[in-house]
């Protein structure tokens, strides 16, 4: 996650004194391109080069989740030799886009 700007300094006042403490704990974080699916004898088939159908659509967003629950979309951008996420959008606890 060296990509991310060390922001920790400069976002601590906006954390409540009562939730401090967890702001170094850490999570796991997933970003989630799309789902698919395949029976078992398929999946120890699988070889470089095959390629596996998503069921999301071209362009779609990526999805933040943390510890399995969904937090922003976002988008593939390539950093140098890496891939990686750019947040477009927070989402609120019930799912929604955040305003």
């Amino acid at each position: 996650m060296s990509s991310l700007p060390n922001s920790s300094s400069s976002r601590a006042a906006e954390i409540p004194a009562a939730r401090a403490p967890f702001r170094d704990v850490p999570i796991v974080l997933e970003v989630l391109l799309g789902k698919g699916g395949m029976p078992l004898r398929q999946l120890v088939k699988l070889e470089p080069g095959v390629v596996l159908r998503l069921d999301s659509a071209a362009g779609a967003d990526l999805v933040v989740r943390a510890t399995g629950v969904p937090m922003a979309l976002g988008e593939v951008v390539i950093i140098e030799d890496s891939v990686a996420a750019r947040v477009t959008h927070v989402l609120t606890p019930s799912g929604e886009v955040a305003s």
